[in-house]
């Protein structure tokens, strides 16, 4: 596989547990060929050029931090990619815009963390492939109307 994706997470990279979760799915993604480059406030020693780091205004309420980290990557996409790889509560504008500029594919991952608002509803409605760690999120996301023939479990790192 060559690389491909593009992935975007407001976490760190290994920073706290949705940072491990992001680390994980960067270096499954890695391995498997996948990597093209990702953006994160903090990332990977020795991923110069693959790795950018992006500093978000800060708010004292997560979503709120997602929202802004969300609107501030859509504004640095650019047309291109085969591949946007967003975490959920943090990538609805980021899908959007990636797909106005002819994104192939979307792709969503979740966490047993995640509670399905309308926010992350509509990133499930946009993406053409969600992630999940757990049977519970997925058993969730049915439940909810999310199309199960989109959602997979994520491979162990």
């Amino acid at each position: 596989m060559r690389a491909v994706k593009t992935i975007s997470c407001a976490a760190g990279y290994g920073c706290g547990e949705l940072g491990r979760r992001f680390a994980q799915f960067m270096e499954t993604t890695r391995s498997a060929g996948a990597l093209k480059r990702y953006f994160s406030p903090v990332v990977r020693a020795g991923d110069q050029g693959v790795g950018h780091v992006i500093r978000a205004r800060a708010a004292s309420w997560p979503r709120l931090q997602w929202e802004l980290w969300d609107r501030k990557i859509a504004g640095m996409l650019e047309p291109g990619m085969e591949c946007f790889v967003g975490f959920a509560g943090m990538a609805l504008q980021s899908f959007r815009a990636a797909r106005r500029m002819g994104c192939l594919r979307l792709e969503l991952v979740m966490g047993d963390w995640v509670m399905c608002r309308r926010r992350v509803m509509g990133e499930c409605g946009l993406a053409d492939g969600i992630w999940v760690e757990a049977g519970s999120t997925r058993d969730l996301l049915v439940r909810a109307g999310v199309d199960e023939t989109k959602v997979r479990s994520i491979p162990a790192a």
